[in-house]
C-alpha cells in the first residue's frame, strides 16, 4: 500500500461473468430494490460485513456492461452529490468522501456528464444542463434558473386553475378511477401548457405527446440498438426518430412570431439552447416523474392509515399557519419515501474514499466506475430518520427537525425544476383540501404500500411484483380509488 493511503476495501460482491452480468443488467433493470436487497441478503447468508458502513452496504454489480457501485446511506449520498462544494465539509459535520490519502476529494471527482452520456445524449442532446459539469454547466444554470423563477412567477396561477378544473371535472365523472393514469393526464395538461402554452385542444398536444413517448421507449429500451428493416423497426430506431422530430418542432414553436411558449420572448435566445430543455422539461419521463409524486402525495394525503387521514387533520385544524405546516410536511415525508426517479449515477474520474461510520472499513470507488446513489435506500436510512420506512405525517412539522430527501438531488446538480415541480403538487393537495375531496380505496399490495410507508420489513420480492421502478416509480397494477367530497 502507498504511503499515507486510507486503509480501504472495494465494494462488496464480486464481477460476474458475461452471462451473468446481462442477467444482473435486467434483474437491476426489474427492480432496483429487489435487486438490491437481494445483494444484502447474500452477504447476510454469507456472513459477509459487506463494505463496512453496516445496513447500507456499497455493493459492487455490472450494470450494461459498466462496473458500478451501488451507494446506499444518505451520508454517502449527500457528500458524492456535494463534493468539492464548500459548504459540504464542517467541523461539526465532516465529509465521509476524501481522497486516497485522506485529503479533502475535489470537485472533478465526480462527472455527471460521463456517467449519462450514453444513455441520455443521444436521446436528449446538447446543450443540456443534465449532461454538463462544471466551471461549463455553473454559467449555463444561472441563466436558466433566472428564466425558470420567471417561469414559475407567470405558469402558477394557470397550474391553479388546470388544477382547479382537474378536482371539478373528476366530480362529475366516473366514481372510481385509477389514480397514477389520471395524474399522468393532468401532468401532461400542466407541463405542456407551462413549457410551450399549448392547451389540451392544441393540435400540437396530442402529437407532443406521441412522440415522447415513443421517445421514451427508445431511450429505455433493453435492445439497445438502432434497427431498421422495414416491415420491424427497434424501439431505439423510433424513439431516435421522435427525437428528431420533437426537436424539429419545438424549435419552430418557439421561433414563430406570436409563439405562446414562455420563452420565446422579443430579446434574442439561442433557439437550440431553449429547444433542447424544452425537450426534457416536457418529456415523457417529466411527465411520469410528476405523476408518480402526485399519486403519492395523494394517497398520503387523503389515505394514509389511521383513525383519520391527514387531509382530515389538516381540515379539524382552525389556524391556517398549522394547517400549511401540516400539508407542507405530508408532501416532504412523501419526497422522503416515494421519490419519483430511484437513483442517479455519477462516473468516478479519481480514486475516492468513502469513509466508514464505525468501525468497519472505508470504501473504495475505483476510477473509471460508476457511482450510482440510489435515493430510495439514503433517504430511509435508519441512522438518520427515526421509523425510517414508515410515513410519519408531522415528521417535517418543525422546522429543520429533519434532514431532508434527495427526490430533487442536492448540491450545485440539484433539479432545475424544483421549485415548479413542489408548486404543482402543493397546487393540487390544496385544490383537493378546498373542495373537500375525499379519496377512498383499497390499497393491498405489499409493495405499493411499503413504497408509500404504510408497511415496513417488506421483502424484495414484493418490491418487484408489485412496483416498476424504471424509469419512475408506480405501482404496476391500476390504483383505483373513489373520488367524492366531504358533505359541506
Amino acid at each position: 500500500m502507498a504511503p499515507h493511503q486510507l486503509p480501504h476495501v472495494l465494494p462488496a460482491g464480486d464481477f460476474a461473468g458475461i452471462l451473468s452480468a446481462a442477467s444482473e443488467s435486467f434483474a437491476f433493470h426489474a427492480s432496483p430494490q429487489s435487486f438490491i436487497s437481494s445483494k444484502v441478503s447474500a452477504f447476510d447468508q454469507a456472513g459477509l460485513t459487506p463494505g463496512g458502513v453496516g445496513k447500507h452496504p456499497v455493493i459492487r454489480a455490472k450494470v450494461l456492461n459498466r462496473k458500478v457501485a451501488v451507494v446506499n446511506s444518505y451520508k454517502h449520498t449527500q457528500d458524492i452529490l456535494k463534493c468539492g462544494q464548500e459548504e459540504n465539509n464542517h467541523a461539526s459535520d465532516p465529509s465521509s468522501l476524501c481522497s486516497e490519502d485522506g485529503s479533502t476529494a475535489e470537485q472533478e471527482t465526480f462527472s455527471a456528464g460521463e456517467a449519462y452520456n450514453e444513455l441520455m445524449r443521444d436521446f436528449f442532446p446538447p446543450p443540456n444542463l443534465l449532461l454538463q459539469d462544471a466551471p461549463l454547466h455553473a454559467n449555463h444554470k444561472v441563466a436558466w434558473r433566472e428564466r425558470m423563477a420567471a417561469l414559475l412567477e407567470r405558469v402558477t396561477p394557470v397550474i391553479k386553475d388546470i388544477t382547479d378544473r382537474y378536482w371539478d371535472t373528476a366530480l362529475e365523472g366516473p366514481a372510481t378511477i385509477d389514480l397514477y393514469e389520471s395524474m399522468k393526464t393532468l401532468s401532461w395538461r400542466i407541463l405542456l401548457q407551462s413549457f410551450l402554452g399549448v392547451a389540451e385542444n392544441h393540435p400540437h398536444f396530442a402529437k407532443i405527446e406521441k412522440l415522447q413517448e415513443d421517445l421514451l421507449r427508445g431511450q429505455f429500451s433493453l435492445f439497445p440498438v438502432s434497427v431498421n428493416a422495414g416491415m420491424w423497426r427497434s424501439a431505439r430506431s423510433r424513439g431516435l426518430d421522435a427525437r428528431k422530430t420533437l426537436q424539429t418542432l419545438l424549435k419552430s414553436h418557439v421561433a414563430a412570431s406570436e409563439s405562446p411558449c414562455p420563452f420565446a420572448t422579443k430579446a434574442k435566445v439561442d433557439e437550440d439552447d431553449v429547444a433542447a430543455h424544452l425537450l426534457l422539461f416536457t418529456s415523457s419521463l417529466a411527465v411520469k416523474a410528476l405523476a408518480s409524486l402526485l399519486t403519492a402525495t395523494l394517497l398520503n394525503l387523503h389515505m394514509a392509515p389511521g383513525l383519520v387521514s391527514p387531509a382530515a387533520q389538516i381540515r379539524s385544524l382552525q389556524d391556517c399557519a398549522a394547517q400549511g405546516s401540516l400539508t407542507s410536511s405530508v408532501l416532504q415525508e412523501t419526497e422522503r419515501l416515494s421519490p419519483p426517479v430511484v437513483g442517479i449515477m455519477r462516473r468516478v474520474n479519481r480514486n475516492a474514499i468513502l469513509r466508514s461510520a464505525g468501525d468497519g472499513d472505508n470504501t473504495l470507488l475505483p476510477s473509471g466506475w460508476d457511482a450510482w446513489l440510489y435515493f430510495v435506500g439514503a433517504s430511509r436510512d435508519h441512522e438518520v430518520f427515526p421509523q425510517a420506512d414508515s410515513f410519519v405525517a408531522d415528521r417535517f412539522v418543525t422546522p429543520n427537525s429533519a434532514a431532508t430527501s434527495f427526490a430533487f438531488g442536492t448540491g450545485s446538480k440539484e433539479c432545475l425544476g424544483v421549485d415548479l415541480v413542489r408548486m404543482c403538487v402543493r397546487a393540487v393537495a390544496d385544490s383537493s383540501l378546498k373542495k373537500g375531496i375525499v379519496l377512498q380505496g383499497a390499497i393491498e399490495e405489499l409493495g405499493v404500500r411499503a413504497w408509500l410507508g404504510w408497511e415496513s420489513d417488506v421483502g424484495a420480492e414484493a418490491w418487484r411484483r408489485d412496483m416498476k421502478q424504471l424509469p419512475t416509480q408506480r405501482p404496476v397494477r391500476p390504483v383505483k380509488v373513489t373520488i367524492s367530497q366531504v358533505e359541506r
